[in-house]
């Protein structure tokens, strides 16, 4: 779907397979704004048994007027409850396949840029990258 924007426009499309009594675990993505981000692919996500969704909402709720060490105690449920694990697609024309760590950070990236130079990369989980093909 895509909509006329101020100087341009506004696409995307989407389409997910749910866990049960829980969100989407599977799906595919387009959002394209027009100007600078265009980004197409697969995702896979892991997400906790539990907290359903529907307490995962209730959370959320309650996180709104939470305060002090009761506040972090449920963002920290709430951060734990899904990662994003993979990524196959692309991002602003350049070819990728990421990887994640059960925390959601890119650990592995395959990237085959505009230009068509390939590069594997590792990557600790600060986010720095500590090795690369070709060197």
């Amino acid at each position: 779907m895509g909509i006329q924007a101020s100087g341009g426009y506004r696409a995307g499309g989407h389409f997910s397979l749910d866990q049960f009594r829980n969100d989407q675990v599977v799906y595919l993505s387009y959002q394209d704004d027009g100007t600078t981000n265009k980004t197409a692919g697969l995702y896979v996500v892991d997400r906790a048994r539990t907290p359903t969704l529907d307490e995962q909402i209730r959370m959320q709720d309650t996180l709104a007027s939470a305060t002090g060490d009761a506040r972090a105690a449920l963002e920290a449920k709430l951060r734990a409850t899904a990662a994003q694990r993979v990524f196959v697609g692309s991002e602003n024309e350049t070819a990728m396949v990421r990887l994640r760590d059960r925390a959601g950070r890119d650990r592995i990236r395959l990237i085959v840029d505009p230009q068509g130079a390939a590069r594997i990369e590792f990557v600790d989980e600060s986010g720095k990258v500590v090795d690369r093909l070709p060197k």
